[in-house]
This record gives structure tokens, C-alpha cells and sequence, in this order.
């Protein structure tokens, strides 16, 4: 399960230059950090490495590494490999990516032959991954496989597949992946059925594609949900309800976007003059009954 540290290792996929900043020191993403997402920020930041004793025995005798991306883009990590934990579906992105090294290292390897054993899961895995998969496969019988929510999490990855999809499959349709599809591949728009998605899905969508706004049912959003999207877009706070956001929300919030904590402070004491009316409210009342009590003994 990813966590906080795997975002942060996420961030220097792209900003690098955050490294050992405050938040960001590698020795502690090194400790905190998931293995899988190390390995996707070596992918493109081989300079951040972390040192040899952090390649241990546990961690080369797992299974589930993309050890085959990771040598394909940075082949100076072959040294901590353990060949023999390399999944199936690792070598055979392995083979698509770099050839030269699986000739190397395998001189008699038939990888196609292994293509026959990947499940439908792992294929899916292997056409988001790698570009130019499909060459490789009949794709009249492999596409058969997928379901239309697996089309759209590898369309996300691999747009130029679309040739291989029917739209119809989906179009009007409510599905888990919109969100996913539509923040990095936003030319599928026109294909989805915006009446259907919740809350999680807009904030996933218009954190990265503001331009939909006019698309989206912002009555859906929950507190968290605004937290998130006003995390990253702060232009949506005019559509906000901001009594949705707990504690938490808001705390997650001003860690981002401090500006709001004007709003904050005037929303908790809106809450606790609403709170201080309904108190007074409740004491006229036990004391209306306190009275009426008294009336009855009198009479």
C-alpha cells in the first residue's frame, strides 16, 4: 500500500531538485519508503540512489519489483539483481525494452514462450508499461481479454492504443477509472459519462485538468475531497462549502495553502456562535420545563 513517503518519492520523479530539502531527506525516504516506488524514481533519477546496504537480501528476494523497466532505463543496477526472483512478466518487459541484456544475460531465452503464461492482470501491467507491446501480440485476441475498465487504466499510459478499443463499451457508462483515464489523457473527454462520476473522481480529474470545471457536479465533492482539489487548485474555493471540511481536512489543507486560514479562523467562529445559540437555546428550554414543573406542583 503506497503511503505518504511513496508520494514524496513520487514528487522527485519530477522535482529532484527537492531532494534532502526539508520534508524530503533521502536518508529517512530510504527507511519509510516503499521499494516499488524507489525503484520508479531510479527509473528516471538514477542519481538518487541510496547506498549500497539498502539493496539487502530481503528486499532482492522479492518478487514483486519492476526489475525489468528498472534495467531497461539504468543497467547500472544490475549488480543488486537477483535474476532468480525476476518475475515473468518482468523479463518479458525486460526483453521489449532491452533486448541486448536479455540476449546477455539469458543466450537461449525464448521470452515468447513465457508471454503464454501471463495472466490478464499481469497483461495489462505489461501494455501500460511498455510502449509498443502490441506489436508483439495478435491483438484481436489479446484485447478480447480486458475489460472495459482494464482499456482505460492502459489507455491512460498508452494513448495510441485506443485504435484497439471499442468507446462504445463505456460511453455513458459510470466507471471506477475516469478519473484516472481523463487527469492524464484529457483528449477522452468527449467519451465520458460525467453524470456518473463521485466526488473522488472530480477532485482526481480537475487537480490536474481545471479545465473540465464547467463538466463537474461540485455538490458531490466531500470534505476531503475539497481539501484535496483546493490542496493543488485554489481557484475552486469560490465553489466550495467549507462546512464539509473536518479538522483533518483542514489541517491537510493549510499545510498546502495557508492563505485559508483566514477562512478557517471565521468559519470556527461562525460555528461557535452557532454553537453558543444552540447551548442557549437548550438552557431557556430545560428552564421553560423547570417552570411549567413548578406550575404544576403550585396547582
Amino acid at each position: 500500500m503506497f503511503s505518504g513517503w511513496d508520494d514524496k518519492l513520487n514528487e522527485l520523479q519530477e522535482h529532484p531538485e527537492l531532494a534532502n530539502t526539508r520534508g524530503y531527506r533521502l536518508e529517512k525516504l530510504q527507511r519509510q519508503g516503499e521499494p516499488y516506488a524507489w525503484f520508479q524514481l531510479l527509473m528516471k533519477q538514477p542519481q538518487l540512489a541510496p547506498p549500497p546496504e539498502w539493496w539487502s537480501a530481503d528486499l532482492r528476494r522479492r518478487g514483486d519489483l519492476p526489475w525489468g523497466r528498472l534495467l531497461a532505463a539504468q543497467p547500472q543496477f544490475e549488480e543488486y539483481c537477483n535474476w532468480g526472483t525476476v518475475s515473468r512478466l518482468d523479463l518479458v518487459e525486460l526483453a521489449i525494452l532491452a533486448p541486448e541484456i536479455f540476449a546477455r544475460k539469458f543466450p537461449h531465452g525464448r521470452w515468447r514462450d513465457l508471454c503464454a503464461f501471463l495472466t490478464d492482470g499481469e497483461l495489462v501491467v505489461l501494455f501500460s508499461n511498455v510502449p509498443g507491446a502490441d506489436k508483439y501480440f495478435d491483438m484481436n485476441v489479446v484485447g478480447l481479454k480486458f475489460t472495459p475498465d482494464q482499456w482505460l487504466c492502459i489507455l491512460a499510459y498508452q494513448p495510441q492504443l485506443e485504435k484497439y478499443f471499442d468507446w462504445s463499451s463505456v460511453e455513458n457508462r459510470p466507471s471506477a477509472h475516469w478519473g484516472y483515464l481523463l487527469r492524464r489523457q484529457p483528449q477522452f473527454a468527449e467519451h465520458c459519462a460525467w453524470s456518473h462520476l463521485g466526488g473522488w473522481q472530480i477532485r482526481q480529474i480537475l487537480v490536474k485538468q481545471p479545465q473540465f470545471a464547467d463538466r463537474c457536479d461540485f455538490k458531490k465533492l466531500t470534505g476531503t475531497n475539497w481539501s484535496g482539489l483546493l490542496r493543488e487548485q485554489p481557484r475552486f474555493a469560490d465553489k466550495c462549502d467549507f462546512s464539509l471540511l473536518d479538522d483533518d481536512d483542514w489541517d491537510d489543507l493549510l499545510k498546502k495553502q495557508p492563505q485559508f486560514a483566514e477562512r478557517r479562523n471565521k468559519f470556527k467562529e461562525e460555528e461557535l456562535m452557532w454553537q453558543d445559540y444552540q447551548d442557549y437555546r437548550e438552557e431557556k428550554s430545560r428552564e421553560e420545563d423547570l417552570t411549567e414543573i413548578d406550575r404544576e406542583d403550585i396547582f
